[in-house]
C-alpha cells in the first residue's frame, strides 16, 4: 500500500531535508556540476518559507516550500523512490487549502519531468525568465485551483 501523511515540518526534520534537498538537485539538474550543491543549501534556500513533508513509515519521502507573502511555490522535491505515486499532486493540493489563488512558481525548462508534471496538473505557462547563471531558464507558472479566470 502507499499510504503517506503529509505535516507541517518540524526542527528535528532539518538534516532528513537537507539530504533530500541535495541528492534531488545532484540528481535531476544534470547540466550543474554537482560540486555546485551543498548539504546547507537547504537552510539558505528555503529560509522564513513554510514547509510541508510527505512522510511514509516515519521516513520524509517529499516536501513543499511557500514564500507565503506571494503565494509562491518555491521547492517541491520528491525521493525519487517516491515518483509517480501522487505525492507532489498531494504537497500541491495540501498548500492551495492555505494560500490565496492564484499560486505561482517557476520551474527550470531544462527540468522536463517537472515541465510536464506541471502542465498535466493544469498550471499555465505565464513566461520565461532569461538567466545567465548555471541553471538555466525559469518558466514561470500560475495556478487557480478555485477556477478563477487567471491573469499574469
Amino acid at each position: 500500500m502507499n499510504k503517506f501523511s503529509i505535516r507541517r515540518v518540524q526542527l528535528e526534520d532539518g538534516p532528513f531535508l537537507e539530504k533530500l534537498y541535495f541528492e534531488s538537485r545532484v540528481e535531476t539538474f544534470k547540466w550543474v556540476d554537482p560540486a555546485h550543491f551543498k548539504l546547507s543549501d537547504f537552510s539558505d534556500d528555503t529560509l522564513e518559507e513554510e514547509i510541508w513533508v510527505a512522510e511514509k513509515n516515519g521516513k520524509i519521502i517529499g516536501f513543499i516550500s511557500v514564500w507565503a507573502q506571494d503565494s509562491f511555490i518555491h521547492h517541491l522535491y520528491v525521493d525519487r523512490k517516491f515518483h509517480n505515486k501522487g505525492i507532489g499532486s498531494a504537497l500541491l493540493d495540501e498548500v492551495a487549502r492555505y494560500f490565496p489563488s492564484p499560486l505561482r512558481l517557476k520551474c527550470l525548462s531544462q527540468n522536463e519531468k517537472a515541465v510536464k508534471f506541471y502542465e498535466k496538473k493544469g498550471w499555465i505557462h505565464s513566461g520565461i525568465t532569461k538567466r545567465s547563471d548555471i541553471y538555466g531558464d525559469y518558466i514561470t507558472y500560475i495556478y487557480n485551483p478555485a477556477g478563477e479566470a487567471l491573469r499574469n
